[in-house]
Order: structure tokens, then sequence, then C-alpha cells
């Protein structure tokens, strides 16, 4: 369990920055961190959460709304008195504190995006999510009032837990890990890793040269979730009974923690020899092409199938007409195919007229596309 205390994190961050802001939409509205309870409470439906009995205001605490619950009501309207007596000049800095919960307890029930077809309650300790608190601040370099671009929708877990990604950087995780597994800043990277193993996490490749052979990326430490929500048949499948944690991804890892990644296990594919083929290289390849915006490789039949959704909008604004269109990525198929194994070569491209279907993290649903071919 690591030294630090999430909560304690809360209250000398939200001390240290009372008046700062802590949002700002593109070209629009700046909140503070005291506007951001409000905007929150706005979008909450109240007649549709059941279990629902009173809500108030983390500025004042003043009754938001009783939900038909009229006890609730009158037992807070006795803390607004209390909360009056002692805070009679307003809630300030100084006297702002919070009770210490304990890093074992859970913190957070998040879902991951159901890439595979199934969303999950992830439970978070509040070990997990300090832990990957002290990794940032001690290795991410920011101070209070730097501006930083947040990219990744909220649904995904670092861009829950640390709301930015540097220019440049490299990083590796998963919602199970709070999220980190590897980070590396943009001077310390190395080309095609995913960074470096973060501290307080263990890292083992399931292969028996784990520098050369891909196996699956197992994890074991302080940021590893609990287990899934009220699924402990799942749980038991994820995590083994030493406490590693199976990511289902695969990869090798150097000599000093750098983990490459080559793949997800369920995606992985057989060569007609049965060779290990990982569509994502494949992908990440075509990807990279002019007129390519996005790519799904599958199986058809012992053949691997491109689907690609082709950038429609600069191949017109270039006037490049459909049938055209159509002939420059074939002319990318052949050309991929001799920079690939064998077994790697892609049999045909099929245009795909419309984007693929993604998860709120914007990760394509694979298992929608296995039929297609």
């Amino acid at each position: 369990m690591i030294k630090e205390n999430f909560i304690q994190f809360i209250e000398s961050s939200i001390k240290n920055n009372w008046n700062i802001e802590a949002f700002s939409d593109y070209k629009g509205d700046s909140y503070k961190y005291a506007d951001v309870a409000d905007n929150i409470f706005e979008t909450l439906k109240e007649k549709e959460m059941s279990g629902l009995k009173t809500m108030f205001s983390v500025n004042d605490f003043s009754v938001l709304s009783t939900c038909g619950d009229e006890n609730s009501g009158k037992k807070l309207a006795e803390i607004d008195k209390i909360y009056t007596e002692k805070y009679h000049e307003g809630l300030t800095p100084e006297k702002f504190s919070l009770d210490e919960v304990p890093n074992s307890e859970l913190a957070v029930i998040s879902y991951t995006s159901g890439t595979t077809g199934f969303s999950k309650g992830v439970m978070l300790s509040h070990n997990s999510i300090v832990s990957n608190v002290v990794y940032a601040h001690n290795n991410m370099p920011l101070e209070p009032g730097d501006e930083i671009v947040s990219f990744l929708p909220l649904a995904h877990s670092y861009g829950c837990a640390f709301e930015f990604l540097f220019p440049f950087s490299i990083g590796y995780g998963m919602t199970e890990c709070g999220p980190l597994i590897s980070y590396a800043g943009w001077d310390k990277t190395r080309l095609g890793s995913a960074g470096k193993v973060v501290d307080g996490m263990e890292v083992r490749i399931d292969s028996a040269d784990p520098y050369n052979e891909v196996g699956e990326i197992i994890v074991r430490g302080e940021n590893v979730m609990l287990g899934y929500y009220k699924n402990e048949k799942t749980t038991s499948e994820v995590i083994d009974k030493d406490g590693w944690l199976h990511t289902g991804d695969l990869g090798v890892i150097d000599s000093e923690n750098f983990i490459y990644i080559r793949g997800r296990s369920k995606s992985m594919l057989l060569g007609p020899s049965g060779q290990n083929i990982y569509p994502e290289e494949i992908e990440a390849k075509l990807n990279n092409l002019l007129y390519i915006l996005e790519s799904v490789v599958i199986d058809s039949n012992g053949r691997l199938i491109a689907l690609v959704y082709p950038d429609y909008e600069t191949a017109k604004n270039d006037g490049i007409e459909e049938v055209r269109l159509e002939a420059i990525i074939e002319n990318h198929r052949k050309n991929i195919n001799k920079e690939l194994p064998v077994y790697m070569n892609l049999s045909k491209i099929r245009i795909y007229p419309e984007e693929f279907e993604k998860t709120p993290k914007k990760s394509i649903k694979r298992f929608l596309y296995t039929d297609e071919g």
C-alpha cells in the first residue's frame, strides 16, 4: 500500500489551487474548480436515479433536491445551520478540510468501453488512483496554472485521471490499472516502445524469451484494480492467485523495462502455417497512407482482407474521383505487401463506406467486423 493518501492529495490540491481555472472549452467558457460542481449538477436527472435521497451543493452544502424525502431535507437543514455558524464568512482554503479515507477503500467504479462487446465495472481503490497521481507528480513536469490540452474523452481513464497528454509523450495502460502501466516523456522514450514500466508496477511477458518472443503482458502492483463489480468469475479469469493481471495485450520488453506492444491476444490471427499475425501492425501501416483514415484487418477463409474507410474529404479536395481513389488504395496494398512477410500479405482491400463504430474512448469495436469477409 502506497504511503501517500489520495484524499489528502485532493484536500491539498483544492487548498493550493483555490482560484485557478480547472477547465476551458476551446474558444468557449472557462471554469474554476468551484464552478465545475454546479455544472455537473445541472446535467443530473434525479428522477431517474431511484436510490437517490438527497442532493446538496459541495460549495455551501445547501440542499439542492430532497428527491421527495422530507426527512433527509430536515436533517440537511440542520447541517446547513451548523455550516453557517462555523463558516459565517464563507469557506476559505484555510478552513477547508476532508476526512481521511484509507487507501484500501473503493474509490470509483469505472466502466470499460466494451471493445470486445460487454462493458465491465472496474473497481479502483484509492491506492490505485493515488499511485498514478504520485507517479505523475514525480515524472510529469507540471506547475499550477500551466495550460494543457485535454483531447481524450473523460470516458477514457487516462483522460479522467490526468486530464492531459503531453505532446510526444508515450504511455500504455488500461482502466484496470487506473490507468498507467508504462510511460515515457518525449525526451526519454524509445522508438517503437510504449514507455517504461512505471514505479510501483511489475511487468512480465508470458513467453520463453521476453526480450524477443511475443507473449501476453501481465502486470502486478499498486495500480491494479480490486476486481470487476459483482463479477467474481471474470475477475478470477484476469487476476490469478498470485495477483498478476493478464492484460490480453501482446508484446515484448527490453532490459530497461521499456514495453513494445504487438497487438491484442483476442485479435491475433493465425497464418497458413500457424504464424502469429497481429492485425494492428498492418493497420498501423495502412492508416499512415494517403487517403486512408482507418482500417480493420480480418481473416476471411484463410486470407487477410483489410476493410478501409477512405479519407473522402481530402480526396475530394484533391480532385480524386472514386475510381482513381480505389486504384490508389489498391496500389497501397501492393506496396505494403512488399514490406511484410508473405504470410502477412493482404489479398484484398475492401472499401468501407462509413466510419467504423467505436467505443467512448474511440477504439474500433473490432468484434463487429469479424464476419465482414
